[in-house]
């Protein structure tokens, strides 16, 4: 399945989540290290969309919450590129996806 133009990517994913230093769990290192920073978050949105329009997701659980979708790729930085998973739901109910999280592709 193709992640749609018009997917969800909530700035706060963003903001106060992805490029946040997190005791656990913590993703914005690794994004720093391509060259993403709290001080441009629209440099993340844009990169996340374009990773998102260059594969096709593979469905994954569903349940009371929704459909999830996980999509391999390539995130491409400021100052490199990382290979990442990037996981995405379809609330229940809902027919918009929505951009959960990334991690580092285990590939």
């Amino acid at each position: 399945m193709r992640i749609p133009a018009n997917s969800e990517i909530h700035p706060d994913k963003l903001t106060k989540y992805l490029l946040v230093e997190r005791p656990r769990g913590d993703k914005s290192r690794l994004l720093k290290s391509i060259g993403f920073t709290p001080a441009d978050p629209s440099a993340l949105d844009a990169a996340i969309r374009r990773h998102a329009s260059e594969g096709e997701a593979e469905a994954r659980e569903s349940d009371v919450y929704g459909d999830r979708f996980l999509l391999r790729g390539t995130l491409i930085g400021l100052t490199g590129e990382l290979r990442i998973e990037s996981i995405w739901i379809r609330r229940a109910g809902e027919n918009v996806l929505r951009f959960v999280t990334l991690k580092p592709s285990k590939d």
